[in-house]
């Protein structure tokens, strides 16, 4: 009962989010076709072009890696970056059953060897790289393999890499993997995971119980946890979706190498820190930063680049019951995914705000919000009618309930309490405070203040920084008349924000590296935003990486002209070292013919599939859409084309008699697909 409730409760706050400006952009009326924030058939090289992933940050040290054993360390690592209240903040779940490249690792004993999905959505330590919604991880203790994806600010991608051999007492071996294999499930370019209920994982009570009779400790995970968790790191890869997008927006959107591309740079970030300071309710749209510098230049890029919007591509995979549902089509990964949303111009610079909001840690924003507050500011007083009424006292604590109203259109509201005791005020909230012209700040904390028989004086805190409005004003104080008749209160106010606005407009005038069209880079935008602030900040040393490796496909000198065909049409996926997907074209000539009749069954359904109707396929045609469209073949000249129909005759030929009544047989009955000899250990 309790977990359908939780349910029930993350339902409506699903609907709530999804009736949020920022979380469901609105679509585009589109005069042409949207434009892809990031295109599956481009996956780039496979190597980063510049800078390190995330975990390469982490684990490695000296120019070596350094990845603990068991994997209970490798987590343990994560959590010791992140803030004291945040160390739960580590998710993560097990999936004995899967639609991953490593689905078939644990075979037979799926529930003994679940894979572990970990992924980040905490705060991390002053100086430590950010983790949040930046960094997943799956590890296959039988596969002694860890997948790992992980965001380079360098190149403002998320990395996709491999670490091989990992088991007690051994070297492992870390590769950076094929992009355009691992972006023909991950079309986004980054992490993807599964929607509600998440009934892969061990949320699901019949997948829990399960676990459960295998009595063992699986890594340090927990084995019993409601849909809570799955719900935390799907909202992760939700957000780390949208990464691609700003930073399109960020050099692009804002005019690339243009001159006046670093004052809307500059714009991006005062508002994206007036939306942190007001406590996320918003920023403040009647200012120049977004009227007559970002909002305008966004709009530009649309109408050149983009006039039938920005399509944001899908991380989400339709969810699955493995107890009682196979991989089909309709829920395989390689199926093409629609956008999630199409973007505006408008819906684009207001995400853009969201985003780069969204980069800033606590720890930075309090830091930011204290330096503003050291500087000499002008202030100004507005007023209100309030009454403060006594309740009942509790032992020898008071409560006093406050009710402001405005007293004219400039004037403030409030509603909420405060308790004293001994006279002295102890503590206080506020439910709703409304300055003039501003959405209304709720759950606001008083810690200190002044109490006499006349006058109630108090300093409103959120979240451990001072309250503030969306254009950056500060509340100083607030003094009310203790009076159960209406009598006039003031609250004041200091502009503080142009010391803000003055140090983003020296960095865009010296033209600062953190504002050029390089992906936004907080080793850049962090330090000169406190330089000008005068914030202490730790620089880091340069780090010596390990050398990349990556997976090099097996050349051949000679080989006979189906293998030729084969690994023409399927060796950027099938022609690894890797166990998964089956690397049937690895090897010698004899090993890789071998190979293809052991694998004939499933090569020549899956061929198959290309001429059944999409509605009666019963597995994904192989090659998956994704991989034509890279190598620039259109689905229609594939399928009516000489190459399909080579390979599907070659394995005819290997079949025989048994091609009969073959597609009519379930796709797992069919003859097994082994690992090539010569894998990886």
């Amino acid at each position: 009962m309790k977990r359908v409730i939780t349910f029930i409760i993350f339902i409506f706050a699903a609907m709530l989010t999804l009736a949020s400006t920022h979380a469901s952009p609105k679509t585009a009326t589109p005069t042409q076709e949207p434009v892809w924030v990031v295109n599956p058939t481009q996956p780039g090289p496979d190597l980063p072009p510049a800078g390190r992933s995330l975990f390469d940050e982490l684990y490695s040290r000296d120019g070596k890696y350094q990845i603990p054993f068991p994997f209970s360390r490798v987590v343990a690592e994560l959590r010791s970056r992140l803030t004291p209240e945040n160390t739960d903040s580590v998710r993560q779940v097990l999936i004995p059953l899967g639609r991953s490249l490593q689905r078939n690792a644990g075979a037979p004993d799926f529930f003994k060897y679940p894979r572990l999905v970990v992924a980040v959505e905490g705060e991390t330590r002053p100086g430590e790289p950010l983790l949040r919604d930046r960094i997943y991880l799956g590890y296959h203790e039988k596969a002694a393999v860890i997948e790992a994806i992980s965001y380079n600010e360098d190149t403002g991608r998320f990395e996709y890499q491999v670490v091989h051999n990992y088991r007690q007492d051994a070297a492992p071996q870390v590769i950076y993997a094929r992009r355009n294999l691992c972006l023909a499930c991950h079309q986004n370019a980054s992490p993807l995971f599964a929607r509600p209920l998440w009934s892969e994982t061990n949320a699901n009570d019949a997948i829990q119980q399960r676990l459960r009779a295998e009595h063992k400790d699986f890594y340090g995970a927990p084995l019993n946890i409601g849909v809570d968790i799955p719900n935390a790191i799907d909202d992760a890869t939700d957000r780390a979706n949208l990464l691609s997008a700003y930073q399109l927006l960020w050099r692009e959107g804002c005019g690339g190498s243009k001159p006046t591309a670093m004052q809307c740079r500059a714009a991006a970030i005062k508002l994206a820190i007036q939306y942190r300071l007001s406590g996320n309710i918003g920023f403040d749209q009647n200012n120049t930063a977004w009227r007559d510098t970002l909002l305008p230049a966004i709009r530009s890029s649309f109408q050149a680049r983009w006039r039938g919007g920005l399509a944001i591509p899908d991380s989400d995979i339709p969810n699955r019951n493995p107890l009682t549902t196979g991989i089909t089509p309709e829920n395989d990964p390689l199926r093409h995914r629609d956008p999630i949303a199409v973007w505006d111009s408008d819906i684009a610079a207001k995400n853009l705000v969201y985003g780069i909001a969204d980069m800033f840690t606590a720890h930075e924003i309090t830091a930011i919000d204290h330096a503003l507050a050291n500087r000499k500011s002008s202030t100004h007083d507005i007023s209100s009618m309030c009454t403060v009424e006594q309740g009942a006292a509790r032992n020898t604590e008071i409560r006093l309930s406050i009710n402001c109203q405005p007293d004219n259109a400039t004037g403030f509201g409030l509603r909420g309490r405060v308790f004293m005791r001994n006279g002295r005020l102890t503590s206080g909230t506020l439910d709703a405070l409304e300055l003039p012209g501003q959405p209304a700040m709720a759950s606001i904390q008083i810690t200190s203040g002044v109490i006499t028989a006349k006058i109630l004086r108090f300093v409103p805190i959120r979240d451990a920084r001072n309250t503030r409005d969306t254009s950056g004003q500060r509340v100083v104080t607030i003094t009310i008349p203790v009076s159960q008749t209406p009598s006039s209160a003031s609250l004041q106010l200091r502009d503080e924000f142009n010391g803000f606005n003055t140090v983003m407009d020296e960095l865009a005038d010296k033209q600062s590296e953190a504002l050029n069209d390089a992906p936004i880079r907080r080793s850049a935008m962090i330090p000169a935003i406190f330089s000008g602030l005068g914030i202490p900040t730790l620089i880091a040393s340069p780090k010596k990486f390990p050398t990349p490796q990556i997976d090099l496909a097996q050349e051949l000198p000679k080989t006979s002209s189906i293998v030729t065909a084969f690994r023409t049409q399927c060796g950027q996926c099938h022609n690894t070292r890797e166990a998964f997907p089956p690397n049937f074209l690895n090897g010698n000539e004899a090993q890789v013919q071998a190979q293809i009749s052991q694998c004939a069954e499933r090569i020549y359904y899956r061929l198959s599939m290309w001429n059944v109707d999409e509605a009666a396929r019963g597995r994904t045609p192989m090659p998956p859409t994704s991989a034509l469209q890279s190598r620039g073949i259109a689905i229609d000249e594939w399928i009516n084309g000489n190459a399909l129909t080579t390979l599907r005759q070659h394995a005819s030929t290997i079949l025989g008699s048994r091609t009969s009544g073959l597609l009519s047989r379930p796709f797992d009955s069919l003859a097994p697909c082994p690992p090539a000899s010569g894998n990886r250990p």
